[in-house]
């Protein structure tokens, strides 16, 4: 992913010594500075000790890589495996970490412990700036498989802000996990707890996730659906989804749909609403966020198996860039603007790639941005309707034949 277009600012922070220098985004967390919880937990650990001797450390929802890169810093031989369920956290957390010429294990986008399994992946640390948005359940979960993924000795140490932490010291106490040592500050609490019996993986990594199981409806048409916790449309469809399935109900009159493309999918409404009526063989989702992607899939399938049909063949990317060119019939791109950056041009770039002749391109959004998008269209599509309400819009175009040259 191009990153160079989402930086606005650059800040520096002094850690073992070393002045690191980090690029920081309106796109993720703390886009202003770095955050006073990330502060404090990188002093807690420098006055606890809780860094010493650690040469395999886990850094859990990284963001752009600060607690990773100065504890590094901090510790020598110390390395981290840095995971974020966001794209752009990963490709921001190598950038940074190239910027202040510091090896990574790895950086991944994924779900907290995802993947690592349950028998234990032997990490001496493992921090997190906890995502307090994330849910209850999830996170009294994450508490409890990640002090299973240490080594003997190895300490978790985490940080959240003060309202959840009384919540938090429970949640330790239920996993079981030994209560090495507290710090406080003003708006956050520092947790370090040590080692516990490696858990057995779930049988369903999303179970935990599930925050609603419901019917959905869009346009006279009911679906099966699960809602997550840290996604919005949990319990019913957003306005601007709404509008984005009554266009693509509209646009799919009269063509064949083998292949759709869902731009940002959200947790998956509009996934399971095409699904149950259009049915296309392939979907794809071009998301950031992985936790997105998985539930547009599992809503996906779930439609499918109630008309009695196998699950659409599923695809996968960060931008697009992996797509089949001129592979898809119908493209839906939900507008998610970051401010300071242009999202039309990048959004027709893809729809021209991906798009087959005759495919319809739909975009939904706040109005205003809608008609910005519409101002930048190119030759290579033409108009064919489009709608407002309550301040959002949907617009619906096709995909000519690709212009001379």
């Amino acid at each position: 992913m191009d990153t160079d277009s989402y930086v606005t600012r650059t800040v520096s922070l002094r850690a073992g010594g070393r002045e690191l220098v980090f690029d920081l985004s309106h796109a993720l967390f703390s886009s202003a500075d770095i955050d006073v919880g990330s502060r404090l937990l990188l002093k807690a650990v420098a006055e606890g000790g809780w860094a010493k001797g650690a040469r395999r450390g886990l850094d859990l929802g990284s963001g752009v890589g600060t607690l990773a890169l100065a504890l590094s810093a901090m510790e020598s031989g110390l390395e981290f495996l840095c995971r974020d369920r966001d794209a752009l956290a990963r490709d921001f957390t190598r950038r940074n970490a190239e910027r202040n010429g510091i090896a990574l294990i790895g950086a991944e986008r994924a779900l907290f412990l995802e993947g690592l399994g349950g028998t234990g992946a032997g990490f001496d640390l493992i921090v997190s700036n906890v995502p307090a948005k994330a849910g209850a359940p999830v996170l009294a979960d994450l508490v409890a498989r990640a002090s299973g993924a240490l080594a003997e000795g190895g300490k978790a140490v985490w940080v959240i802000v003060n309202p959840l932490a009384s919540e938090f010291r429970r949640w330790i106490g239920e996993a079981g996990a030994p209560l090495l040592g507290t710090r406080e500050g003003a708006g956050h609490t520092v947790f370090a707890t040590g080692k516990v019996p490696s858990m057995p993986p779930a049988a369903d990594p999303l179970a935990v996730y599930r925050r609603t199981s419901i019917r959905g409806a869009m346009e006279g048409r009911g679906y099966p659906f699960e809602g997550a916790w840290g996604l919005p449309e949990f319990d019913a469809p957003s306005w601007d989804t709404e509008l984005a399935a009554w266009a693509a109900e509209r646009a799919s009159a009269g063509r064949l749909v083998r292949a759709a493309c869902l731009v940002e999918p959200g947790v998956g409404h509009l996934a399971a609403f095409l699904q149950g009526f259009l049915a296309p063989a392939t979907l794809a989702f071009v998301t950031r966020d992985a936790l997105a992607a998985a539930f547009a899939a599992r809503n996906a399938g779930l439609a499918a198996r109630e008309a009695g049909r196998n699950g659409p063949a599923l695809k996968e990317s960060d931008d697009g860039a992996e797509l089949e060119a001129a592979g898809f019939d119908l493209l839906v791109e939900m507008a998610d603007p970051v401010p300071g950056r242009d999202w039309t041009l990048p959004a027709w770039e893809r729809a021209g790639r991906l798009l087959k002749e005759g495919g319809a391109f739909i975009a939904a959004g706040p109005a205003t941005e809608l008609s910005r998008l519409e101002r930048r269209k190119g030759p290579g599509f033409r108009k064919l309707f489009d709608r407002k309400r309550k301040g959002l819009a949907v617009h619906a175009f096709e995909r000519n034949a690709a212009p001379p040259g």
